[in-house]
This record gives structure tokens, C-alpha cells and sequence, in this order.
């Protein structure tokens, strides 16, 4: 095949790649516009404040043990209280949990959730009776390139001891509602929470606990009035 055979070729591949790309570009639509369309979501935007509402809201934590396969405890807590400001698109608020609410849903040993649940409010971990409450405040929330996606920073109080800690939230408006949502995985130990961690006791065996808990939440926050 003769050189000059070889550079038409190139030429003609080029151009082909070319027009493919713009051609992609062109039929491409916002993920966040079919979002809207299909459900009813828009993006957070404007000034106003907003009220939790308590039965929309959920909140879940999920325990483990990294030695005993699949091994998973899973609980649930209500807030108390919380409040959300919007000011030209940016948010701040704070919420409050009942640590005294905490239930058992599940355990790995299909039994023994109420002797969990008192565990769970014991010194050894909430210690509920000398600490009812626990919040979080949120000090700033940055837009991702991701459709309705925020980055989400603030202090987290537990025990009377407060961290910082940052995550990845999806907020949006619907039905004339402040709706957010996420997963956070924690270290107990931050907050000083120590039973059953490999960090601090030794041959621990099947009795290990995970020193990172995950928690669920999903937030309903009504128009002040």
C-alpha cells in the first residue's frame, strides 16, 4: 500500500472520529433535566427555611464483624428535631437524634435485639442515660459535577465529643420539599466508643466489632410557617 494511500486513510479516520464526537456532544442532555422531567426533582435554589418532618425522615446504622462473614447488625434512631436554611442555593442547619429511641431492626443471630439494644445504649457504647442526644451541624456544602450531589461538612457530636466530618449527600427539591440523602461511614472510636475494638484489646476472635458504622439517612424538611 502506496504512502500516499496510507495518509488518505488517516485522513478519513480522523475526519470519522471527528464528526462521531460531535455528534455525541450534540444528542447529549443534561441527566439532571430527565431527572426533573421523570421525577418531579429540581435543583435547590433561592432562600427560605425549612422544618424536619419526622415521619418522612429515617435514620439507620449498620454494625459488623469483619471475622464472622456476612455478620451484620442493623438499628435504627429518630430525630428529634432539625432545621434547614437555604440562602441563595447554599445550606446550613442543624438536627438532633434521641439516642434513647435506638432500636434493634436485625441481627446476623436472627435473635437477641433487645439485650443489642441495651448494649448499644450502655456505657460501653451510647451510654444514653447520661448522653440523650446527640447532633450535627452543618458548616458548608460544596456542588459536585454530579446531578443533585453536594459534598457536605460539619461537626458531629456524640458523647459530648465533636468531630468534623465530610460526605457526599443528594439534595434536591420536590414538592415543594427540602429532601436529602446519604450514607456515612464513621469511626466509633473518634467519639471514644471502644468495645470490642481491635485498636485497643487484643485476641478478640469472632468478638471483634468494626470500628467503622455505617449510617443511612433520608431527609424530609417542610417549608417553615
Amino acid at each position: 500500500m502506496s504512502k500516499k494511500i496510507l495518509v488518505s486513510l488517516a485522513i478519513t479516520v480522523i475526519i470519522a472520529i471527528a464528526i462521531l464526537l460531535m455528534m455525541k456532544i450534540s444528542v447529549k442532555a443534561p441527566i439532571q433535566s430527565a431527572k426533573i422531567e421523570e421525577n418531579g426533582q429540581k435543583p435547590i435554589s433561592g432562600s427560605g427555611e425549612y422544618v424536619l418532618n419526622q415521619t418522612e425522615s429515617i435514620l439507620k446504622a449498620h454494625g459488623n464483624k469483619p471475622l464472622v462473614p456476612g455478620y451484620t447488625d442493623n438499628s435504627m434512631a429518630n430525630f428529634k428535631e432539625g432545621y434547614v436554611t437555604l440562602t441563595d442555593g447554599k445550606i446550613s442547619g442543624s438536627f438532633k437524634v434521641d439516642m434513647n429511641s435506638i432500636a434493634i431492626e436485625s441481627t446476623s443471630r436472627k435473635s437477641g435485639e433487645s439485650m443489642l439494644e441495651r448494649h448499644l445504649k450502655s456505657p460501653d457504647f451510647f451510654n444514653v442515660e447520661k448522653y440523650p442526644e446527640s447532633g450535627f451541624e452543618i458548616k458548608s456544602t460544596e456542588k459536585t459535577d454530579e446531578d443533585d450531589l453536594y459534598m457536605v461538612t460539619g461537626d458531629l457530636t456524640l458523647k459530648e465529643m465533636t468531630q468534623s466530618i465530610s460526605f457526599p449527600t443528594v439534595i434536591y427539591m420536590k414538592n415543594n420539599q427540602l429532601k436529602a440523602e446519604g450514607s456515612i461511614g464513621l469511626d466509633r472510636t473518634k467519639w471514644d466508643i471502644r468495645y470490642g475494638s481491635g485498636k485497643f484489646f487484643g485476641n478478640l476472635g469472632d468478638n471483634l466489632i468494626g470500628d467503622i458504622f455505617t449510617v443511612e439517612f433520608k431527609i424530609t424538611a417542610d417549608p417553615k410557617k
